[in-house]
């Protein structure tokens, strides 16, 4: 009888072992998606003091890029930067995974032969700038895997912007962590 219950006592220990060994942790990279286009319109700048045109001053883009000619670049904000690095498709869809990300600031850019073009922006229609506009932000913490959506690439103002109610998690939730650490 003793030889049983030892046996059993053993089995279950393994079980224990066997679910704290596999798949317990919490994971904490983050994969982030989306679709680059450029923007259509590109304002004229005057060519001697480069000073933006007018309003209604705009002409087509010129021979657009090759997409493909382009990456995105993430890295955290805090003492031990962790990077991510992805190509852009000449469709404009991109993937990026930084590993230990979640939860922690972090920025991304646009680069073409590792010399950052635009900055990717966070747009909040919601909020407003101290000059009455659509508030913006340059980081952003991550709940885990995030879509981005639809992020319009301006090379003129060398911004890339992300619209705030589009970073959905795989669930279709917003995927901003409510909390951030460095």
């Amino acid at each position: 009888m003793n030889k049983i219950i030892m046996v059993a006592v053993l089995l279950n220990a393994g079980m224990v072992t066997f679910s704290g060994c596999g798949g317990s942790e919490e994971r904490t990279d983050v994969t982030l998606t989306g679709t680059i286009a450029l923007s259509t319109e590109v304002y004229v700048r005057n060519p001697i003091t480069k000073a933006p045109a007018h309003r209604g001053q705009k002409r087509n883009p010129p021979a657009l890029m090759d997409l493909s000619a382009l990456d995105i670049y993430c890295v955290t904000n805090g003492a031990t930067p962790i990077t991510g690095t992805g190509a852009i498709s000449s469709t404009g869809t991109f993937s990026v995974s930084l590993v230990g990300a979640k939860d922690k600031s972090l920025g991304c850019f646009i680069r073409q032969s590792g010399t950052v073009v635009a900055s990717m922006e966070v747009s909040d229609s919601s909020d407003t700038d101290a000059d009455g506009g659509t508030a913006t932000m340059s980081e952003m913490a991550l709940t885990g895997n995030a879509d981005l959506g639809a992020i319009t690439l301006d090379l003129t103002t060398k911004r890339a912007i992300v619209t705030l109610s589009n970073i959905k998690d795989s669930a279709g939730n917003s995927a901003l962590s409510s909390t951030e650490s460095a």
